[in-house]
């Protein structure tokens, strides 16, 4: 009695501890006996999916944090050396940290993850999982191959299972025969010993039957003999019989009607889980790949197996994306590294967008990325979209493609029919081209502007246009983005239109009334969350005349329908994008769209829900939109050793005054004067006897970098090492070797500081609040002392605070020089900075503009970050350097035609990064002011003090930045 109690209890406890595979929709309440994958199944499951043997070592792998699948970028445990059942938990290292190019890894554990703990394990196991340093896959997922044909490779459960009790059960597999030989080849199945199999599915390589389920003496399945991966799913009618309901990728191949046999099935206290090899037998082995096996304590209804199948089908066969690294390991500093996508089953060419630490990378949209100022624990990833549908397309007007546009005022259709756009400029507002970042589009204002984009019209259509606007609250009566009517009045004729009234959505046509909009549409936007904001939407109108039906897409979401009312009067050929069009009879510009419009196709024929999505996904990730559809790949965190090291100065920049030092600890050093190296000078500390210019190369492990440069001067120094006192008018330096510590002053009570920056090639602007030259302390002119004439001197506006030689801007206080600039390929801008709070994204220091939201070229800080804008280009990119609060720094981008330098330079010393990239001359975009403290885009307002401004025509060396800085730097409060 009491060994039936304890066999009672096991039972009980065995499915009370399963748990529902919640990360596949419709199986939320399902619960296997086991299941066993390469993806987490279930948000309940926080253990590792497998443990790997490479060489004489074991770890457990854990899911992706990023995909939730085994990849490279999974979590390991410790090494563990010798082999035992225990699970490990994570360490903070990636496979990718054990695994090169040569390295092959092998299953050890495969983990249960219904939550009953039948793990399948063998630390002698062929079946392999990892393969010269790449993972096993099936259209880019990971898989594993089972390829001993004298059950090398099979794995087998410590822990039993008894399944006496059941009615009939469910096996469910991905999987994928490669050279299977056997007649009952197993691929996961319970047993109680090799003669006695229970539920199962197998291979039946012999007589034909394919996928099948194995019974004792004999096979039961269909013809589905293949070796391309399938999802199989056997559903028994009992726990006696192998006869059973075996489905291959969603289609019934056999049914339990058509018998053939009774071949008889074993369920016993004493049975256990096998996979690899029918019943442990070592004949009977599977050579192919397994991706993920279940089973089911349970008859799955149809409901529940099309989800499970569905899913898997998605997951495994579905479009899918990888990448790799050109670099094995940790590489160095500035080395090139090159990331490829591969991508499976897309119904065409894909679209790409990369992103690094989970934000877009600006103008990175092909199959590869490829980097030089990669960061370490930097992390890349891509995704990937089916590009834009084309039957039956037959206008395609994009602005982001040359082919498109390039100036002038057409809009060439990348079509083969011609349906080209004309921008039609009326009497009052526009239609230009903008540049936002890599995203170009037709900027409008409000008047009588608009394209007209004439295209033969069908009985059903479909219309589809990328744009963005945020002054919908402006128009009462409705702005237009598009008008697909006759003569310039959409709702009048019957064409179908999209207008915003009030931040609502509505489109169809007229039916005689007075007010088309509100009678007609339907109104499914009561918000203005998902419309009225700076972010771009792609709308989509389709007209199914066999439904007699308009219906609204947003970003790919269905958002109503409403009736067709007049067909018959939707003839003409008609269309115009961003207006009403060439009616004579508009007086109320209110229907102008006022904003940004980049792409617009038309398709003769009623697009479905799906094509509409993957139009939307096609190019969300290019916008900046979200979507959820998109397939996204696993990602790889850049491994970088050797960053340029940080040089200290100590001291007062003078020689025998001044030591130099970077950190220690690195594997060597060498000094260097003036470009040369320096005979013995191999420490992490020197001290100068010359003046000159010096630097640093510090080498670690086996990458060499190269500090920035720091000038050091003789300042006058007298045998004894000590400073020789001088004075005049400007300068005065003590015996202590501080210049300019207090004891001179202007009349005005500032320092004295010369009046002359020691650079002037190439000097366009130069404002100096330190200087009463340039702020003689009262009045709104800010006056330029470059010496360049006309001078270029700025108005203050907001009365910004004057005090101590700089101004405290902050919200609607800044300053705008009257005279205006042509910029080339070359620019450098500084400006010494105090900032009193941790700026905004975008925030502006030194900027210009050509146009509202265009042109952007100057110096941003994003959360004190140092960056910069170049034609509405790069803005995306971090130095790294971050701007500290409340104290003094001179802040500096210099940009060359094929490279950046960003300083920040303050009482910590000169830290610089490089970036090699190109800038295009600006000069076509035509003069324009500079702002002080402030981008001109809404909101991106410095908020701090801010003491001097310059602009160079040309891209200032390391030197020149260390000999502006060493100048200036006094009447800052710095030594």
């Amino acid at each position: 009695m009491k060994k039936l109690l304890t066999l009672f209890f096991l039972l009980t406890a065995f499915y009370s501890n399963a748990q529902n595979l919640n990360k596949i929709t419709g199986l939320e309440s399902t619960a296997p006996s086991v299941a066993y994958s390469l993806r987490q199944l279930s948000t309940s499951y926080t253990g590792p999916l497998v443990r790997i043997k490479v060489g004489s070592s074991f770890y457990d792998v854990y899911p992706d944090a990023s995909t939730t699948k085994f990849s490279l970028s999974s979590k390991i445990s410790a090494a563990i050396v010798n082999y035992n059942a225990a699970v490990a938990a994570a360490s903070t290292n990636a496979l990718s940290t054990i695994i090169s190019g040569s390295t092959d890894a092998t299953l050890a554990i495969w983990y249960d993850q219904s939550g009953n703990g039948v793990h399948v394990l063998s630390n002698t196991s062929t079946a392999k999982i990892i393969t010269a340093g790449s993972i096993n896959t099936i259209f880019g997922q990971p898989t594993i191959y089972f390829s001993g044909t004298n059950g090398q490779s099979l794995l087998t459960s410590s822990n039993t299972v008894d399944y006496s009790a059941l009615s009939g059960a469910t096996v469910n597999a991905v999987a994928q025969n490669v050279a299977t030989t056997s007649s009952f080849a197993g691929i996961i199945g319970a047993a109680y010993a090799a003669p006695n199999p229970g539920y199962s599915i197998a291979y039946d390589a012999t007589n034909g039957k394919g996928y099948a389920s194995d019974g004792a003496g004999c096979t039961y399945g269909g013809t589905s003999s293949s070796t391309t991966p399938q999802i199989i799913t056997n559903i028994f009618i009992n726990n006696t019989t192998n006869l059973s309901k075996i489905y291959v990728n969603g289609v019934l191949k056999t049914n339990t009607a058509v018998t053939s046999g009774t071949c008889l099935l074993t369920h016993t206290s004493g049975s256990r889980i096998y996979i690899g090899s029918a019943r442990g037998f070592a004949a009977a082995s599977f050579v192919g790949n397994i991706s993920e096996a279940i089973i089911f304590p349970s008859q799955l209804s149809d409901a529940v197996r099309n989800s499970l199948e569905t899913n898997q089908s998605q997951t495994y066969f579905g479009p899918a994306v990888t990448i790799a690294s050109s670099a094995s390991g940790a590489v160095c500093e500035d080395a090139s590294v090159t990331f490829t996508a591969t991508t499976y089953n897309f119904s065409g060419t894909p679209t790409y967008q990369w992103y690094k630490n989970g934000t877009a990378i600006s103008g990175a949209n092909s199959s590869t990325y490829t980097s030089t100022t990669l960061s370490n624990n930097e992390v890349i990833k891509v995704s990937a979209g089916d590009a834009i549908v084309t039957n039956s397309l037959i206008q395609n007007l994009d602005a982001n493609n040359a082919s498109s546009y390039s100036s002038g005022n057409t809009w060439t259709d990348l079509t083969v029919n011609g349906n080209n756009g004309t921008i039609v400029t009326g009497s009052s507002g526009s239609v230009a081209i903008a540049t936002e970042g890599t995203i170009k589009s037709f900027s409008f204002t409000k008047g009588l502007s608009y394209i007209g984009a004439p295209v033969t019209k069908t009985a059903s259509m479909s219309f589809n246009v990328w744009a963005k606007t945020s002054s919908l609250t402006n128009y009462s009566t409705g702005t237009m983005l598009f008008n697909a009517g006759a003569s310039g009045t959409g709702w009048q004729t019957g064409g179908p239109t999209l207008y915003i009234v009030g931040n609502k959505l509505f489109w169809n046509t007229y039916d005689g009334t007075t007010n088309p909009f509100k009678l007609n549409g339907i109104d499914i936007t009561p918000t203005t969350s998902a419309i009225n904001d700076t972010n771009w939407h792609y709308f989509t109108v389709v007209v199914d005349a066999v439904a007699n039906t308009t219906s609204l897409y947003v970003d790919g979401v269905f958002k109503g329908t409403a009736v067709y009312q007049n067909p018959n009067l939707y003839n003409t050929p008609a269309l115009f994008i961003g207006g009403e069009g060439n009616n004579a009879n508009i007086t109320n510009y209110d229907l102008a769209w006022v904003g940004n419009i980049s792409a617009f196709q038309s398709y003769s024929r009623a697009l479905s829900s799906t094509e509409v999505v993957q139009n939307f996904n096609s190019k969300a990730a290019f916008f900046g939109a979200n979507s959820a559809a998109l397939t996204v790949s696993n990602s790889i965190t850049a491994s970088i050793t050797g960053s340029a090291p940080t040089l200290t100065v100590l001291g007062d920049g003078c020689i025998n005054k001044t030591t130099l030092s970077t950190p220690s600890g690195q594997t060597s050093y060498l000094w260097y004067k003036d470009n040369a190296p320096i005979s013995g000078a191999i420490s992490n500390t020197y001290s100068p006897t010359t003046a000159g210019d010096y630097k640093v190369q510090v080498t670690s492990g086996s990458c060499a970098s190269m500090s920035a440069v720091t000038t050091i001067s003789v300042c006058g120094v007298t045998a004894d090492g000590r400073m020789s006192i001088f004075s005049s008018s400007t300068t005065l330096v003590s015996k202590e070797g501080e210049i300019n510590n207090r004891k001179g002053v202007d009349d005005r009570g500032l320092i004295l500081t010369n009046s002359v920056t020691p650079i002037t090639t190439g000097l366009m602007l130069y404002l100096d609040a330190t200087k009463s030259a340039s702020y003689g302390g009262s009045g709104t002119t800010w006056n330029d002392i470059s010496g360049q004439l006309p001078a270029g001197s700025a108005t203050l506006v907001g009365n910004p605070p004057f005090s101590s030689g700089s101004f405290t801007f902050g919200d609607n206080m800044n300053a705008s020089t009257s005279k205006t600039y042509t910029v080339s390929n070359q620019l450098t801008l500084i400006a010494w900075v105090n900032p009193s709070q941790t700026q905004s994204t975008f925030t502006g220091v030194i900027f210009r503009r050509t146009s509202s939201d265009g042109g952007g070229t100057g110096i941003f800080l994003s959360g004190n970050n140092l960056h910069y804008d170049w034609d509405n280009q790069h803005y995306m990119w971090r130095s790294g350097l971050i701007v500290p609060n409340d104290q003094w720094s001179m802040i500096v981008i210099s940009v060359k035609e094929t490279e950046l330098t960003a300083y920040l330079c303050n009482a910590s010393g000169i830290n610089s990064v490089n970036r090699g990239n190109g800038h295009g001359s600006l000069t076509s975009r035509g003069a324009t002011n500079f702002h002080i403290g402030l981008d001109p885009y809404p909101g991106r307002q410095f908020k701090g003090k801010m003491g001097t401004a310059m602009v160079y025509s040309v891209g200032l060396s390391t030197e020149d930045i260390t000999t502006i800085f060493n100048s200036q730097k006094a009447a800052f409060g710095i030594n």
